[in-house]
């Protein structure tokens, strides 16, 4: 897994970073002025890693440090190293196709931090099944809002029909006794007349008899069957009220959230202004408390998600006509299901065990001592001082402890002696400083044992080290600080590197070789070349010795947003964009140019040509070298149009022959006009002139022909209606980083111009016509 991308926000002077991306052969220096924010960058990585920050870092505004870090696995690597069954459909393809991801590591004011699966795509995915799970929340509470509401509706109803049966009941009960007075009075009666009013009478009673029987079995019918739908009801309006409850204690903790954020933040705003033991303790003591609220808010409230997430499927459930034992396994099934695949933070969790460590490299950390006693190398004493030196050291040597329990001397002393020719070796490929014309030091160390001036360790063995030169052998603490950060830092990169075969890791170092000779801090960049096959190393400079000027694209421009204000948030420009950075930040690649032209390495006295930015330089340097074997051009990379000027006039006051190169576009147009009006000898017309223009080619990209273009450069078979400059301009792809790895694959895979078709070929032999090129003889 590498990291390919940064991007910081709210971490100290850095307000938005914007996503940096770092060199592609994984050695990534920073350049800029002090308080620059270049420190910054470093610390937000390694805070990344670590979760932990002080209140230092944070912001005058209180908000609170967010990074994001994008990562690619490498070639034999792919995205089966989780448990894939977790990520929700279709994350896996996104991620698949895209070949990276993001993790982001937000903190939260409490100070903990969490870190989360991110990424345009990513995060649309995990939206879309938050939104699924609110929009199913919301459709559950809409349907027990309406069931309760009718329930209301029918209870009013079996209090109607139970008054109307009473009633009914009621006057059923009165003229049924009129109908037995009737047939008394009718049986006593032996009066005719009398006997007919009666039976009238009770005829009359029995239709209302049988009306009144009619309505009550009706309305005790409907009575019955709204009961039956009440009692049916109860268990939904019984869950459905737990869900309510569930679903408002939920919302009604947020606010509860908010407060305790905000009485966070207050109170920690507040400490800054503390004074005096006893009000610094006081305010310790509130914080701890309001961080302790907050904390115990946010797992109320992750605890009240569970308890709704399952009152609501259980709801559904049952709208959905299941029973209720049906009803409860199924809606602990679905939520716990639904609770097994990865949330944002869980997903962040289990890619970020898959990364690089990141490691910050920390001055004198790997210091060897005069002499470490072996009980502790045995015991693993970590405690002891020089541990970790003396461990690295062993692992370039080769040693394990158990090397020194051999019992015969003779043979122990002579692998000691062989060994310390090995190392010395090795160390002197990368230090090449000498102390007088040819005497280099050499790194030697040898098991003694206590004698009798130390009678508590009388006869126990130990390690004792020196660095020796021709003429004096000092312990290491006794030379100087230069060579003790060299060697420390050569320790602790070497033992990675050499135990570490298969691993990876991300280097951060903050002015390597601050102490250091200007040959030294070449020699720091020389160790860098060494491991960066699985170490990648992102440091920050201001020397241009640490800097190389074929590889400007492992540059990062750090710098104010506003000049001489301390305040301003901090900017970082990547190499395409050098241009941009002011001339203080780039003051190490100015340095860089004055030097190289003092020590005739990077001009010569004649056949150098001036090239508008970084990716012509890649291009052409190497298709120059293909198409012209053994001639000996000089390719310089301004930072972009506007710096062709100013190393024309380096140039010419340096006394050194140069040519311009140029390609056909309205930047360059401008460059030539203001050449031509300020100096002579650019005039394409003339004989002998300095320009060299690519007619009718508006840049590099454009001197292959889109076959080629697919093939060697964005290595991809896709439509390109028009010219491969234009087609990388609206696909915003990176020019500088297509261009280096094309220089790359010249040299290791040795392209010839046969591997090109006849257009590209037509083209380069139209641009790279020797006579052009102002060489002289000693440089062919």
């Amino acid at each position: 897994m590498r990291l390919l991308e940064f991007r910081i926000k709210n971490f100290r002077s850095i307000v938005d970073s914007g996503w940096n991306t770092l060199s592609s052969d994984n050695i990534t220096a920073l350049i800029g002025q002090n308080e620059s924010g270049k420190t910054s960058v470093l610390e937000g990585l390694y805070s990344f890693w670590e979760g932990t920050i002080s209140e230092d870092v944070l912001r005058s505004d209180m908000t609170f440090p967010e990074v994001s870090c994008l990562y690619r696995p490498g070639s034999d690597e792919s995205f089966d190293f989780i448990d894939n069954g977790r990520l929700p459909a279709g994350m896996l393809p996104v991620m698949q196709k895209e070949k990276n991801l993001v993790l982001t590591r937000e903190w939260l004011p409490d100070m903990s931090s969490r870190i989360t699966l991110s990424g345009d795509e990513i995060s649309v995915i995990f939206d879309e099944i938050e939104k699924k799970e609110l929009g199913m929340t919301q459709t559950v509470m809409t349907a027990i809002y309406k069931a309760l509401e009718e329930s209301g509706e029918t209870r009013q109803d079996v209090i109607r029909l139970e008054e109307s049966t009473a009633e009914l009941a009621g006057e059923l009960e009165k003229i049924t006794r009129r109908q037995a007075e009737l047939k008394k009075l009718s049986t006593r009666s032996s009066d005719p007349a009398k006997q007919e009013v009666l039976k009238q009478d009770t005829g009359s009673v029995e239709k209302q008899i049988e009306c009144i029987t009619g309505k009550l079995q009706k309305e005790s019918a409907l009575l019955a069957e709204l009961r039956k739908n009440l009692n049916d009801r109860a268990i939904f309006r019984e869950h459905g009220n737990i869900c309510l409850t569930s679903v408002k204690d939920l919302e009604n903790t947020k606010p509860e959230l908010d407060k305790a954020y905000t009485e966070l933040m207050e109170v920690q705003a507040n400490m800054a202004f503390l004074r005096g033991e006893k009000e610094t303790r006081a305010g310790e003591l509130k914080l701890f408390e309001a961080k302790e609220n907050y904390i115990r808010v946010r797992r109320n409230m992750e605890s009240l998600k569970e308890k709704a997430g399952i009152s609501t499927r259980l709801v559904k459930k049952l709208l959905e006509g299941k029973t209720l034992n049906e009803a409860e396994k199924e809606a602990v099934d679905e939520f716990n299901a639904r609770n097994k695949l990865y949330t944002r933070e869980e997903a962040g969790e289990a890619f970020f065990k898959c990364i690089p460590p990141h490691e910050f490299f920390q001055d004198f950390s790997s210091l060897l001592p005069n002499r470490i006693d072996l009980e502790d190398i045995f015991q693993n004493n970590n405690k002891v001082e020089g541990y970790k030196a003396v461990k690295n050291f062993l692992i370039i040597a080769g040693l394990d402890p158990q090397f020194f329990r051999q019992t015969n001397n003779r043979i122990l002393k002579q692998k000691i002696e062989n060994l310390n020719n090995d190392v010395t070796v090795d160390f002197q490929e990368y230090w090449r400083q000498n102390i007088g014309k040819t005497n280099k030091i050499r790194i030697h160390f040898e098991l003694e044992h206590y004698d009798t001036s130390n009678p508590e360790k009388k006869g126990k063995p130990y390690l004792e080290f020196w660095i020796k030169d021709e003429h004096e052998r000092l312990y290491p603490k006794q030379r100087s600080r230069g060579v003790r950060w060299f060697l420390s830092f050569y320790l602790e990169l070497k033992a990675f590197a050499r135990q570490n075969e298969n691993a990876e890791r991300v280097f951060l170092i903050d002015e390597p070789g601050l102490s250091l000779h200007a040959r030294a801090q070449e020699d720091v960049l020389k160790v860098f070349e060494d491991i960066k096959g699985k170490i990648q190393i992102i440091y920050t400079t201001h020397s241009p010795h640490l800097i190389d000027n074929d590889k400007l694209y492992r540059l990062l421009a750090v710098q104010r947003g506003t000049e001489n204000h301390e305040q301003s948030e901090t900017i970082i420009y990547d190499a395409s964009h050098l241009h941009a950075a002011t001339s203080d930040t780039l003051s190490p690649l100015s340095s860089l140019l004055g030097a190289g032209f003092n020590r005739q390495q990077l001009a010569l006295q004649s056949g150098n040509v001036i090239v508008e930015d970084i990716s012509s330089f890649y291009y052409l340097s190497s298709l120059y070298k293909m198409m012209n074997p053994g001639e000996n051009i000089h390719f310089l990379p301004a930072n972009g149009p506007a710096g062709v000027t100013t190393l024309v006039n380096l140039m010419i006051g340096w006394g050194f022959d140069f040519s311009v190169l140029l390609f056909d576009n309205q930047d360059s147009r401008e460059v030539i006009s203001e050449l031509q009006l300020n100096l002579k000898g650019f005039d394409p017309a003339e004989p002998g002139s300095r320009l060299i223009l690519a007619k009718n080619i508006a840049a590099p990209e454009d001197l292959f022909s889109t076959l080629d273009f697919k093939k060697y450069i964005i290595k991809k078979r896709m439509g390109i209606p028009d010219s491969n400059s234009g087609f990388m301009s609206e696909n915003d792809i990176p020019r500088h980083l297509l261009a280096s790895d094309f220089a790359r694959s010249v040299a290791s895979e040795g392209l010839s111009p046969d591997a090109f078709d006849q257009e590209t070929r037509h083209n380069l032999r139209n641009i790279f016509i020797p006579a052009r090129f102002r060489i002289s003889d000693e440089n062919c």
